[in-house]
């Protein structure tokens, strides 16, 4: 019997492959597509991201005690050494949706729609495996206005806020289980990003100029997450798996840039440098831990629960126009498979559910200069229907989303659909002699 290596040089193939298209898709993001359409994204980073794939999302956002070989867990590194030694693993997302706001009686919608994420996880060993990717860490993405008039006078003047941008996780992460039913992970990430805000007044009246204010703000950064699993068999087909994870704070490298200009007829005849800073002291991230647990009857049943916590007061964010709060984040989700064994396809798809709750880690400015942070509850059914090769799935989700807000603020709702590819490819083949 001799081993055939056409499965591992596809493999590399297919890393190259991704890669380029992992720098390819950043323009794309940058130029054409929105994660979010939010007023509230207006402020910090805008909408923090899950680190999970379509598998984990339409679970809820369950990671940190997910252990499974079958789809790519960023969330906790530890869960990557549980991919079988022959596979290479790619996963593929993309979302669009629709927001729904209301505020005073008055109300409005946005589209929206991204490529949400690439991953790839392949094994180095029977006990080491190796995961890369892009994914999401937050993402800003508001149009809206006001109308006001001048104190003391007749003259009306309308404000308007545009504002765009996101923050990218650009990972590399091992796993490994050095003991029996306990595994260990890291990933080493690059974060990278661009943030552009806009204010204008337009007055009702002829004005010699109009004025436009341009924020651009630029973002990188080292970022490293660690984890652990403790891997619980219960019975021949039932077991329990037990996580924990943690990021550090993160200092980050920024340049900002602000910019008047005095618009006339939609011409820009004045503009001013107001400011520009450049360094490593103006804006971090929190420390995160989690926690998180999943109970498994193989090939039918799988329930799960994730706690995370992030440490946002106290951050920098150089003069914000909101203030941090801490974030707690709860996950429950699960997945059923009706049977595994069946003939046909319906029988073997999984189906996942899970419900998410958090309290935003914004307080932002409303009426009378107070304050206020939200929350934001949801819930999400997917299902992932595999291929003929019963490895590789197409997965769908529909998530529903709802912040709570505290009184006179706006109400949102929205509804996201997301497509995934997971991929399933033998890395090696192995050539019978008749």
């Amino acid at each position: 019997m001799y081993k055939d290596y056409k499965g591992l040089y596809a493999s590399l193939r297919w890393c190259a492959l991704i890669i380029g298209l992992l720098f390819a898709a950043d323009g794309i993001q940058a130029q054409n597509n929105n994660f979010t359409e939010s007023p509230y994204t207006r402020f910090g980073l805008g909408r923090l991201g899950e680190r999970t794939t379509i598998s984990g999302h339409s679970m809820g956002g369950l990671g940190v005690g997910l252990r499974q070989g079958t789809y790519v867990n960023a969330v906790n590194p530890a869960s990557y050494s549980a991919v079988d030694s022959m596979t290479f693993i790619f996963d593929f997302g993309a979302s669009t949706g629709i927001t729904w706001y209301a505020e005073n009686g008055k109300k409005d919608n946005r589209k929206m729609g991204n490529i949400e994420y690439f991953a790839m996880l392949f094994p180095i060993s029977k006990s080491i495996a190796m995961s890369a990717g892009v994914l999401p860490y937050s993402a800003s993405g508001y149009q809206f206005g006001s109308v006001d008039q001048v104190e003391g006078g007749s003259v009306q003047y309308t404000r308007k806020y545009l504002g765009t941008g996101n923050l990218n996780d650009l990972y590399v992460g091992i796993g490994a289980t050095p003991f029996k039913n306990f595994s260990i992970g890291a990933n080493a990430s690059f974060l990278f990003g661009r943030f552009t805000h806009s204010r204008q007044v337009i007055f009702s009246t002829e004005a010699p100029y109009n004025p436009v204010h341009l924020s651009t703000l630029y973002l990188k950064a080292a970022k490293f997450d660690f984890g652990m699993q403790y891997h619980l068999p219960l019975k021949s087909d039932r077991s329990l798996v037990i996580g924990a994870v943690y990021s550090p704070r993160v200092k980050m490298h920024s340049e900002l840039t602000q910019i008047k200009n005095q618009v006339q007829n939609g011409v820009v005849v004045e503009s001013e440098t107001q400011e520009y800073i450049k360094g490593m002291d103006y804006y971090t991230l929190p420390h995160t831990l989690g926690i998180g647990f999943s109970y498994e009857k193989k090939d039918k049943l799988l329930l799960g629960a994730d706690v995370q916590y992030s440490k946002w007061k106290g951050e920098k964010f150089y003069k914000s126009d909101c203030k941090f709060q801490d974030r707690i984040r709860v996950s429950l989700g699960g997945e059923i498979i009706p049977d595994i064994n069946a003939v046909g396809i319906w029988p073997k798809v999984r189906y996942r559910f899970g419900l998410h709750g958090e309290n935003s880690y914004l307080k932002v400015p409303t009426k009378g200069g107070v304050y206020q942070g939200y929350h934001i509850v949801g819930a999400v059914f997917g299902i992932g229907i595999p291929l003929n090769d019963r490895r590789s799935f197409v997965n769908v989700s529909l998530e529903y989303d709802r912040l709570i807000p505290k009184e006179g603020m706006i109400k949102e709702n929205a509804l996201k659909l997301t497509f995934g590819l997971t991929f399933n490819e033998s890395w090696f083949k192995k050539l019978k002699l008749n």
